[in-house]
């Protein structure tokens, strides 16, 4: 008897039945799906489905889970209106924005019309700056911005170009500016702070090149001697060595002797 209850316990075990008394069989696993009928997608509700069955659902735009209330995606949310913009949030509602049509276009007049949608139309005779330097009563045309171009007025640095090779020449808010070319010692060598007042910067009008040039201290007086010092620059002495001895020359205008009279002033030139 013993063995024969032995036997029909295994026969239970290999047909997959449970015999211990009181416990049912495990039921097959079930997925939560939420359905939208193909024909119907707004009457949407939720299912239970087997697992083999997900795939053939998710394939027809069932999604897994259960449905929530409310709208699904933005299109459902579409007031028809084109002056706002519908979407749909994730608690499922329904949310507009009023859409912005102004296209930062001061020569548009810009409006919405619900069938439409925005309408930037010209606004003609408005006021309004085209951004250009050199024009003048700046006005809308159509959806365009000018000017009347001013006279005597620059765009840009080329605009102020002359035919002096010495000047830099530029241009600001519409006018022409000019300021020598820097020739100074300190430019031109290169060394910062250079200062020699025997030396001269200068700019060569043939090409506009800087160069330097010693200073000339001739001061025109045939009775001194022109020197020149780096620190102060020209400076004059008086000659020890006259051109003449005694005035000779008493008709040339030149105090030749150097004693402070000139031609017949000088008791030289006076007959005997």
């Amino acid at each position: 008897m013993r063995s024969v209850l032995l036997l029909l316990v295994s026969a239970a075990f290999v047909a997959g039945f449970s015999v211990l008394p009181g416990v049912a069989p495990a039921a097959p696993a079930k997925v939560g799906i939420c359905h939208r009928p193909p024909g119907n997608p707004d009457n949407s509700h939720t299912i239970r489905v087997s697992k083999r069955a997900v795939p053939a659902h998710l394939a027809h735009g069932d999604t897994v889970g259960k449905c929530v209330s409310g709208c699904q995606g933005d299109t459902e949310c579409d007031d028809g209106n084109l002056c706002t913009s519908d979407v749909c949030l994730a608690d499922g509602t329904c949310a507009s924005e009023v859409v912005d049509c102004d296209d930062g276009n001061v020569c548009t007049l810009d409006s919405c019309e619900a069938s439409q949608g925005c309408l930037n139309l010209p606004n003609d005779g408005a006021a309004c700056d085209d951004g250009n330097a050199c024009t003048n009563d700046d006005t809308c045309l159509a959806t365009d911005c000018s000017g009347i171009p001013a006279d005597d007025c620059c765009v840009d640095d080329e605009d102020c170009e002359d035919d002096d090779l010495c000047s830099l020449n530029y241009c600001s808010a519409g006018e022409c500016f000019s300021e020598p070319e820097d020739c100074s010692l300190d430019s031109v060598c290169g060394i910062p702070g250079l200062d020699n007042a025997c030396l001269v910067g200068f700019c060569d009008p043939a090409t506009g090149a800087c160069s330097t040039a010693e200073a000339d201290c001739e001061d025109g007086d045939i009775c001194t001697d022109d020197l020149c010092d780096a620190a102060v620059g020209c400076f004059s002495v008086p000659r020890t060595d006259p051109p003449q001895e005694v005035e000779t020359s008493c008709d040339d205008g030149l105090d030749n002797d150097c004693d402070g009279s000139i031609d017949q002033a000088d008791p030289d030139c006076s007959p005997n």
